[in-house]
């Protein structure tokens, strides 16, 4: 399972209260968010082109979600192993761009359960 990260934690709570389990890529630090446009610090290793995506989305502005992206984010969550994407359903996310981006790079529709969103994936 890879939990968006959409500039809160609520995600992750859910999978720790679930007690989920997800592949972590070692070597993880507090690094600038995307500098040097954003330096507020984050935990974790130098963002991938998915997750720079995906923040973009969050933040309401428009990213590219073609082809190239499509198969950076099916080779990312391969690497993680993932067999999910879970992104929480909060007002925020119900609708618009952190949805659709992730729609369109996995190439399908989530499925609703309770208070998340799923895709299920190939890569684990």
């Amino acid at each position: 399972m890879v939990p968006v990260d959409a500039g809160d934690f609520g995600d992750l709570e859910w999978a720790v209260a679930g007690m989920a389990r997800f592949a972590v890529p070692g070597g993880f630090t507090i690094v600038p968010r995307n500098p040097p446009a954003d330096l507020t610090g984050v935990f974790g290793v130098q963002p991938t082109a998915t997750q720079k995506l995906l923040y973009q989305l969050a933040q309401g502005k428009p990213a590219d979600t073609g082809p190239a992206q499509e198969q950076a984010a099916v080779a990312d969550l391969r690497y993680l192993r993932a067999d999910a994407v879970v992104l929480a359903a909060t007002p925020t996310h119900s609708s618009g761009p952190v949805l659709d981006g992730i729609s369109a790079l996995l190439g399908h529709a989530p499925e609703r359960v309770d208070d998340v969103y799923v895709w299920r994936t190939a890569g684990g």
